[in-house]
């Protein structure tokens, strides 16, 4: 891949992306929009990075192998090892909030299933077309691993920095600093799949999965939330590094 089509998917992805929250930014001070109208908004921005991907495979024929985005997005794995793989750091994911996070304050576990439907469809599950179909490739073919990872949290982290100015989101109740830390593990994890599996449907399975615990389960950044996230970030990069000689 060359320098131009990173550069046509950042400009897309920003721009595209920015003028939806800026709507939603608009519309938590003035409130124009209904809220059905201020759902797809918010859907319709989240979307964006897998729209990109959408419009370079219209201008450049491929994306990493594949022609249609459906293949990104219907990209199963055949080895039933990597289902457990999956498994296991969602698993991992899910305890460290059940065993640190408010489980007093958080709804059913049964909720789960709705919420990382929603999250697939609609929320930061459909980005990963774009970050880790896209973006994580392009940086492995050309960096370090270390690096490659580092970058693409940092663009991840940027793209969302309007949400900051959008009154009642996640984001705007944390630090940029604490919300970048969970942004570089999740990139870490999110490397790891992709490494081990190749699927970006799994990506997008997992990214789903940790947005609908960190909505279920409240919590604060404590100790043994932030020795979770360390530990799961340990084994996401000993896994990369192990795959990444073999391959």
């Amino acid at each position: 891949m060359k320098r131009k089509e990173l550069i046509a998917y950042l400009l897309w992805c920003f721009i595209l992306t920015w003028i939806f929250f800026g709507i939603r930014i608009a519309n938590s001070y003035i409130e124009f929009l209904n809220e059905f109208a201020a759902n797809i908004v918010n859907a319709l921005g989240a979307f964006m990075p897998t729209m990109t991907v959408i419009i370079l495979l219209n201008k450049y024929d491929s994306i990493n192998g594949r022609r249609k985005i459906y293949q990104f997005v219907c990209d199963f794995p055949q080895k039933i090892s990597t289902y457990g793989f999956l498994l296991l750091f969602m698993l991992w994911r899910l305890s460290v909030f059940i065993i640190n996070g408010d489980m007093s304050q958080a709804r059913p576990l049964y909720m789960l299933a709705p919420v990382i439907l929603i999250q697939l469809l609609f929320q930061g599950g459909f980005e990963e077309p774009g970050w880790r179909g896209f973006l994580q490739p392009y940086f492995d073919k050309k960096f370090p691993f270390f690096i490659s990872v580092f970058f693409v949290s940092v663009l991840w982290a940027v793209w969302h920095i309007p949400l900051w100015f959008v009154a009642n989101t996640a984001q705007s109740q944390m630090s940029f600093m604490i919300f970048y830390a969970q942004i570089l593990i999740n990139s870490f994890t999110l490397a790891a799949i992709l490494k081990v599996t190749n699927s970006v449907v799994f990506c997008m399975l997992y990214h789903a999965w940790g947005n609908a615990v960190f909505l279920i389960i409240p919590f604060e950044m404590n100790l043994g939330i932030m020795a979770g996230y360390s530990l799961e970030a340990a084994a996401a990069i000993i896994l990369c590094l192990i795959y990444s000689k073999k391959q």
